[in-house]
């Protein structure tokens, strides 16, 4: 079982766009962090990061992330991001799920406009959904939850 750093995986997902030449916003790059994440949790049944998503207005949020991407706006992440420490993470030694899933991932969401992501993450009965409606905005949204969703299973809000 691999948990992987989360600024490695973000750094994948900034690579890729920019490889293919995709504009990756900080909002589209959260809305790919949870895909990745929801889809790589039900395959693998363990969470691929270890930091928890929040509902903020626009979706599912990893804030580290977010204010890492911060400064560069609306427009497209042009760097790595770094962690706390200043240091650059990549996923090596990568698992045949994390690949096979990343590739997933990518193929299904990554030419979808971000505010259309956005309205996916809000869907009725939703984690963002549910855990807004629950305990309101800026609240930990538990990963059982966004594996349950990703499963097709009905939630509700854990308290």
């Amino acid at each position: 079982m691999a948990v992987y750093p989360v600024f490695a995986v973000a750094n994948d997902i900034i690579d890729k766009a920019a490889k293919e030449g995709i504009c990756m916003s900080n909002l589209k790059l959260q809305k790919m962090l949870y895909f990745l994440y929801g889809h790589f949790f039900v395959k693998s049944d363990y969470p691929l990061i270890d930091e928890k998503f929040q509902t903020w207005p626009y979706g599912p949020v990893i804030p580290i992330v977010y204010g890492r991407a911060q400064k560069f706006g609306a427009l497209g992440i042009t760097e790595y991001l770094l962690d706390q420490e200043g240091y650059f993470y990549v996923t090596d030694k990568l698992a045949d799920n994390y690949i096979e899933t990343f590739e997933y991932v990518w193929n299904k969401y990554s030419h979808i406009p971000a505010l259309t992501l956005s309205k996916l993450t809000h869907a009725p009965q939703s984690p963002w959904d549910v855990v807004t409606k629950e305990k309101g905005l800026y609240k930990e949204i538990p990963p059982e939850l966004i594996k349950k969703y990703f499963r097709g299973e009905s939630i509700s809000a854990q308290k």
